[in-house]
């Protein structure tokens, strides 16, 4: 069956060679915290990534810039080649969960939908991320957050049935991103792939994804993918993968952060990379989360600390 890219990835064509590892990259909005925000709190924990370092910002205020005001564009983040950094099917990324605080210095970790999106459907995606042809906006895939409590889990739809006979579960107006009064039917939604997030620590998380089985809306039991950091000291990500007729995993896909700012996503041949690309801003967004929770934990522990200093000192003058 087709991707909801429209293409058939699920073989290489024997009369053409390939290589093995389709190269993407992305604009990677999560550096620009870590750089000037995470690592002014935790320099030992990993080495700086991205072209430069800011100085170390107030840790109690809320006006720095946030990644999506300082790096996202009007108009979404593209995915490219990263070969010759040319348009990959024309593919851009917009949207957000709207998982970041307001009064944090951000509203949403992707700032709003592309151009072509808005004028033909008056909306921004305000918890979705969508991914959609920039040149025709056309949108194949959305992803939407479940719950914003406890661990995230993702749920991914295309616009095109994955599984034969498989029912819609929604439209794109029941969801708020297509116009409901038009007279036009609104697109449906397909269930694809439910993705979990689990793990406590910084860099001991563990991705999964389930695939959906077509009926009644249900996934898969065991995840076909499964993916951890590269190592305890990375922020790469090694996904493996198995087909339904295989009993182990193997590598499909390794996603690393580049000292240009850009995500750079190695995509086996035959796995549609139309589901990377929505497990990499997905993972963007997320761990940006998870990077400004620690941050706020260790700013309320240094506050605690400023505070009983202060006390002891008082009490001493007070003793004199």
């Amino acid at each position: 069956l087709p991707s909801p890219l429209g293409h058939n990835l699920t073989k290489v064509p024997e009369s053409h060679e390939l290589p093995k590892v389709l190269q993407l990259k992305m604009k990677a909005n999560l550096v620009n915290f870590y750089n000037n925000e995470f690592l002014s709190m935790f320099p030992d924990t990993l080495v700086s990534i991205g072209t430069s370092y800011s100085p170390p910002p107030d840790l109690m205020a809320s006006s720095s810039d946030s990644s999506a005001e300082a790096s996202f564009a009007s108009d979404g983040t593209a995915v490219c080649f990263e070969v010759d950094d040319t348009s990959f099917l024309d593919l851009v990324v917009s949207g957000s969960f709207g998982l970041f605080d307001k009064s944090h210095g951000s509203s949403s970790h992707f700032q709003s939908a592309s151009s072509s999106y808005r004028d033909k459907y008056q909306k921004n995606p305000q918890h979705y991320i969508v991914l959609s042809d920039q040149r025709t906006g056309e949108i194949k895939a959305v992803c939407a957050l479940k719950s914003k409590n406890g661990p995230p889990i993702v749920r991914i739809y295309s616009t095109k049935p994955i599984k034969r006979d498989q029912e819609a579960a929604t439209t794109m107006a029941d969801i708020g991103l297509a116009d409901s009064s038009s007279r036009a039917p609104s697109p449906y939604l397909y269930p694809w792939a439910e993705l979990t997030v689990d793990g406590s620590s910084f860099l001991t998380v563990h991705y999964s994804i389930y695939m959906a089985t077509g009926s009644n809306g249900r996934f898969e039991d065991e995840p076909s993918y499964t993916g951890m950091h590269i190592d305890g000291n990375s922020l790469g990500l090694m996904m493996l993968g198995r087909t339904e007729k295989e009993q182990n995993y193997s590598g499909c896909c390794t996603l690393t952060i580049q000292p240009d700012g850009f995500f750079s996503m190695s995509i086996s041949y035959g796995v549609d990379p139309s589901l990377f690309i929505c497990l990499t801003a997905i993972f963007d967004e997320i761990f940006e989360l998870k990077m400004r929770k620690l941050c706020d934990a260790n700013a309320k522990r240094l506050l605690k600390r400023l505070k009983a200093r202060q006390k002891r000192w008082s009490s001493f003058e007070g003793g004199n």
